[in-house]
């Protein structure tokens, strides 16, 4: 039916997403126009897109809408007038482009990522079902989830998991990303590690794919230099929840015995965040230590680490359009996204976590007050759906019928698929990979911004995925407190009980654990000492003093 509201007359609801009769309308005419939408008619493509959108952040929820907003613009003009024309051109836009979207959480846990995803899949969820798939962070939740794609032939773009494995078509065939893969982040760690000339360096990650897999590549990195000693890896169990803080306490103690300053941290956020509360209660956040961090724990989104001199890598993802998408940012409120007829619409209160009941929190009004809260991953996030889009609006023009655009026709189309998104230029390669340039990202002192009092966040160097090289724009803050572009002594220096390599023909100035019965106060010793006559090592290996023999023991 139409609505007549206010003087307005909508047109019969056709287009999949009827936001202005949602609008306008009476709720029973807005849910009329809900069950012509779960019907997905032939002329209608199914849109899924999920993430941790009730667990890790609910600017992912925004961002979905975000997108779906934008991408409407380009058939109702009243969503021009209150938001501003379309972001992202799409050209030679064909009249019988309909996409409808339903949204879904993983809750950053693999059993209700696969339960979302098997009911998108099936049209097990009141809804029809999904002709492509938008998602996820966790690479973790991505593998099961692309092999279950994979069966229902259902491309999926990814926007935030970066595991290596995801690259490899014999096993994930279906899979593509916007965001780039972990192959490239590692290449800049080996990258910064050359530069700085960091002996080296104690990688902690998650023992889960995005954790192992980056560890695996920069070992792979260090090893193509034949270097592969300079990397000591710490795996830490994964808990998707009821984090053991028993475990974390007791990998940062070892950490402490590995002989480096310099420690890598490679996990989700959510793991990130209670491991590096363990960093602190063990005096590791603090100036006697370098800490940095995967591109998944960013000072701003782990508040313990929001501390001057911490380093942690970033992909470029602010093209020149990003612009464009602050200004629609800035115009959303709370009730665009939180609204009951909008969370009705887009399938949000089948959710299998509320959004009142997750752990990520709801949007206010605030959030929308100027783009601070939109991180690393909603670009790409708004740039795959943008790429479903284009690649059915390329089929069209090419004379595919909409109900035709499936499968393997959909999976080639994604794959030719080039154009500006926000997060810069979107090309895949033949492993449904997208390159990408990454930053040196540093938290330096600045009392004008809002990270924390103080501390802002700088992009001090970058690392170009193109030519391999390390450009640095401005000095390094370092933890310790030192200012520049050369790695502080004190990172080098060795912890008591430990020697350094730093003599000979090619020293690795690497620190080693002093035998048993020898000692070390730390430093640049380049060797331990035994205790003199009458004393011993106050432990077996890596002793720091020497103390007097038990009464009727001793030594000489």
């Amino acid at each position: 039916s139409r609505c007549a509201l206010a003087g307005l007359g909508w047109p019969p609801c056709h287009r999949p997403l009827c936001w202005a009769q949602m609008a306008c309308c009476s709720s029973l005419v807005a849910a009329a126009c809900l069950l012509v939408s779960a019907a997905a008619s032939d002329d209608t493509f199914v849109l899924g897109i999920y993430g941790p959108m009730t667990s890790i952040s609910t600017t992912f929820l925004a961002t979905s809408i975000a997108f779906d907003i934008d991408f409407r613009k380009n058939f109702d003009t009243s969503l021009v007038d209150r938001y501003g024309p379309p972001i992202v051109t799409m050209p030679n836009l064909h009249s019988a482009l309909n996409v409808s979207i339903q949204l879904g959480t993983s809750n950053s846990d693999t059993e209700v990522g696969m339960r979302m995803a098997l009911d998108m899949f099936q049209g097990l969820n009141g809804q029809a079902a999904v002709q492509g798939l938008v998602g996820g962070y966790h690479s973790a939740i991505s593998m099961p989830i692309t092999q279950l794609a994979t069966q229902f032939k259902v491309p999926q773009v990814s926007w935030g998991s970066t595991s290596p494995k995801l690259s490899n078509k014999a096993a994930y065939p279906w899979f593509l990303r916007t965001i780039p893969p972990d192959s490239i982040q590692a290449k800049a760690m080996w990258g910064f590690m050359s530069y700085f000339k960091v002996p080296a360096v104690t990688f902690a990650y998650a023992q889960e794919s995005y954790g192992e897999g980056l560890f695996q590549a920069i070992i792979d990195e260090a090893s193509a230099s034949n270097e592969g000693f300079r990397i000591a890896g710490v795996g830490v169990q994964y808990f998707p929840s009821n984090y053991d803080m028993s475990e974390a306490r007791a990998k940062v103690a070892r950490i402490k015995t590995m002989g480096s300053r310099m420690v890598m941290l490679s996990m989700a956020s959510d793991q990130g965040k209670p491991f590096s509360q363990a960093l602190d209660e063990a005096g590791m956040v603090s100036a006697a230590w370098q800490l940095m961090g995967s591109e998944a724990m960013q000072a701003g989104t782990v508040p313990i680490l929001n501390k001057v001199g911490y380093i942690f890598f970033t992909p470029m993802s602010r093209g020149p359009l990003f612009s464009n998408f602050e200004d629609l940012w800035k115009k959303l409120t709370s009730e665009d996204i939180n609204g009951a007829s909008v969370r009705s619409y887009y399938n949000v209160d089948n959710f299998a976590v509320s959004l009142e009941n997750g752990s990520a929190g709801m949007v206010s009004d605030s959030t929308f007050s100027d783009i601070s809260a939109v991180g690393l991953e909603e670009p790409f996030l708004f740039d795959s759906g943008y790429t479903f889009v284009q690649a059915i609006n390329s089929l069209l023009n090419q004379g595919t019928p909409l109900t035709d655009i499936k499968g393997q026709v959909l999976l080639d189309a994604i794959y030719n698929v080039s154009f500006e998104g926000i997060s810069g230029q979107v090309a895949f390669d033949n492993q449904g990979d997208r390159a990408a340039s990454y930053y040196f990202s540093n938290v330096q002192p600045d009392t004008s911004r809002r990270l924390s009092t103080g501390t802002a966040v700088r992009l001090a160097g970058t690392y170009s995925a193109a030519t391999g090289v390390v450009a640095m724009d401005m000095d390094m803050h370092w933890m310790t407190g030192s200012v520049g572009n050369d790695l502080p002594d004190a990172l080098v220096s060795c912890e008591p009980g430990f020697w350094m390599d730093s003599e000979g023909a090619n020293p690795t100035l690497m620190c080693y654990e002093c035998e048993p019965g020898t000692i070390s106060t730390g430093g640049t010793v380049s060797r331990c000492d035994a205790c003199d006559a009458g004393k011993m090592a106050n432990v077996g290996r890596g002793a720091t003093q020497c103390i007097d023999c038990a009464a009727g023991n001793f030594s000489a």
